[in-house]
């Protein structure tokens, strides 16, 4: 500061100190596959603001940005408690996990979350330091940055509900309200994706060999959390406004799991595959939730008895059997006397008749061939009426139905408006004729209405 000098005096108290300037630093860099750990290629990041502060964060000691290769210099007057900040270059970038790994040369050192988020924790250099070079920062790059749709595909769980983990190599099509393609990409790291697009209204198709999308669309409220997309991975058509960013358009991926194995001819009628008890072939099967409410696929056995059919992933469900004939019966359940690979598996009972008990799939289950169905025959004519709807009668409020079919049984009339989701029409039913004749209600305003009936036992 400025002093003054008597006329007379002395002035012996103006003194300087120095310091010997300490150097931080050293390194902020792009972690691709968002470890915390400095990996082989992952390159620096140019341009980021890095701070020293003081320990409380009261005081801003010096500032700059990295050069082209990432790296930085800060300097400190001498020794003492410090932190540094950086700064996130775009503001849907994040910090890499701390302290990752047990190299403290290859880890990153500052706080990804919490009340101290941006800095590191405090650091005391000794005065004899001259230089610590150990300060580093990962920096995950939002894939979205100037990208104006996108998010995640993720591993779905048997909620439905995002898991641990992304998928990638999948390709993700962007199409518009026609349907025509206009864009394409497939997910990286993460199983993020993402499209520049103008203002408009589109939908997003998703698909990847050897997954399949999850079934459970639009579960709970979290709308950041759930999967956006039907069993064919398109999503709804969605609108994009101007000015606004979508990161809220998910998908769901999951392993199928296939369930087999055998539907077979029970002549002895013990509940156990004997040798030279014939599988049965073109008996219809069905897989369902646990609680029998939605149906997720259905096949035939082939010539020899095997069946397979595909389960959407982890999860509960029921395999359900139809018997050839209304007269034919089930294999007792599991029986003592056999294994797992040789007993039937169907339930007799009123509640569950024809279904399997509850099997449970874990996320690491890729097949089960322990399902069987043992079935016994009745005795007599064995004249398999085709099913077939043979009239409709539409009217402004019902329709009528005309079917023929297998004398006996249970019968379920569903209807859709698009052939993709199926509601039930009427209440299952008992009939004991060939031909049927039932009158369907139709929705007001309804302007197309596709029916289909289905025996049930």
């Amino acid at each position: 500061d400025f002093f003054t000098v008597a006329a007379g005096s002395i002035r012996r108290d103006i003194d300087a100190g120095f310091v010997t300037k300490v150097n931080h630093g050293n390194f902020v860099w792009n972690d691709l596959n968002g470890n915390g750990i400095q990996d082989s290629g992952e390159p620096g990041i140019p341009g980021v603001v890095v701070q020293l502060w003081n320990s409380s964060r009261t005081r801003l000691w010096d500032h700059t940005t990295t050069n082209a290769n990432g790296n930085y210099t800060l300097q400190s007057p001498g020794g003492g408690s410090f932190r540094l900040r950086a700064i996130l270059p775009y503001a849907g970038d994040t910090f890499s996990p701390k302290d990752a790994g047990t190299n403290d040369q290859l880890d990153s050192d500052i706080n990804p979350n919490g009340v101290n988020f941006g800095f590191t924790d405090v650091y005391t250099l000794g005065s004899n330091v001259i230089s610590s070079v150990i300060y580093d920062v990962g920096i995950i790059a939002d894939p979205m940055k100037d990208h104006t749709i996108g998010d995640k595909v993720f591993r779905g769980l048997a909620s439905g509900l995002q898991g641990e983990g992304g998928v990638t190599g999948v390709t993700v099509r962007l199409l518009d309200s026609y349907g025509a393609e206009l864009q394409t990409t497939v997910s990286t790291t993460g199983g993020f994706y993402s499209f520049k697009a103008p203002p408009g209204t589109y939908r997003l198709h998703f698909h990847r060999d050897s997954y399949i999308p999850s079934p459970f669309k639009d579960v709970g409220s979290n709308d950041t959390i759930d999967s956006d997309i039907d069993e064919n991975g398109y999503t709804d058509l969605f609108n994009l406004l101007p000015g606004q960013v979508r990161r809220d358009l998910d998908a769901g991926m999951v392993t199928p799991v296939n369930v087999g194995n055998l539907v077979w001819r029970d002549l002895d009628g013990d509940g156990i595959q004997d040798v030279g008890e014939p599988g049965l072939a073109n008996v219809g099967l069905e897989l369902w939730n646990a609680q029998k409410t939605r149906r997720y696929d259905e096949t035939a056995t082939n010539v020899s008895g095997n069946y397979t059919l595909r389960a959407p992933g982890p999860g509960s469900y029921r395999v359900f059997v139809l018997r050839p004939l209304p007269a034919d019966s089930f294999s007792p359940f599991q029986s003592a006397a056999a294994t797992t690979q040789t007993d039937s598996n169907i339930l007799s009972d009123a509640e569950h008749f024809g279904y399997t008990d509850v099997l449970d799939f874990a996320p690491n289950l890729i097949s089960t061939t322990t399902v069987d169905a043992g079935i016994i025959l009745a005795t007599g004519s064995r004249v398999i009426v085709p099913f077939r709807v043979t009239g409709i009668t539409p009217g402004s409020a019902s329709t009528s139905l005309v079917f023929t079919g297998p004398a006996g049984g249970t019968y379920k009339i569903d209807r859709s408006a698009d052939m993709r989701t199926w509601t039930q029409a009427v209440a299952p039913f008992v009939s004991s004729a060939s031909t049927v004749t039932r009158t369907v209600p139709v929705p007001a305003g309804s302007q197309r209405q596709f029916f289909r009936v289905r025996r049930t036992r």
